[in-house]
């Protein structure tokens, strides 16, 4: 199928390359339909692009690879709390990223992160509880273990590396 993407242009995707989120995302609840795009597919950082609103594209990074320490049974419990049945060992995890076009350092939403299971690409903003993490913690990708992209196949587009 073609979408339109106010950043990327004109883009073909798959069918299964298609992210759906039944409650769409914070702030976006009318916004069911996604899909992910990176520069390459080893790529932690990407693009959630909207399906049928053509200027909305989330930055987003693979949450293995930021360097912050993130509680992981808070996310799980978060987890099975969303609607797309999963555990999260069977889910690929990400956080958007802001970047300030003053220049200022780029922050990720971490008290928030997008869960996806991979299997049925059905996903979930989800929310953690009991935790300090906040909407805008410092963004840095971790430079002690190898950079490993999220889980999820995405759509690889050479219009991709001419972006702005």
């Amino acid at each position: 199928m073609k979408i339109e993407s106010g950043r990327f242009g004109t883009l073909v995707i798959k069918d299964d390359e298609v992210i759906t989120f039944p409650d769409g995302l914070i702030g976006f609840p009318e916004q069911h339909e996604f899909v992910l795009l990176r520069r390459t597919s080893s790529s932690p950082i990407g693009w959630l692009q909207s399906l049928t609103s053509p200027e909305l594209a989330l930055p987003v990074v693979s949450i293995e690879s930021v360097s912050n320490e993130i509680p992981v049974e808070q996310l799980a419990q978060a987890v099975t709390r969303t609607k797309i049945e999963a555990e999260l060992d069977d889910c690929a995890v990400m956080a958007v990223i802001y970047a300030s076009s003053t220049g200022g350092q780029a922050t990720v939403n971490l008290l928030a992160p997008i869960v996806v299971k991979v299997e049925t690409r059905r996903g979930a903003q989800v929310i953690m509880e009991d935790t300090n993490l906040t909407t805008c913690e410092l963004f840095t990708l971790n430079q002690h273990c190898p950079i490993r992209p999220t889980r999820i196949q995405s759509t690889s587009q050479a219009a991709l590396t001419a972006s702005p």
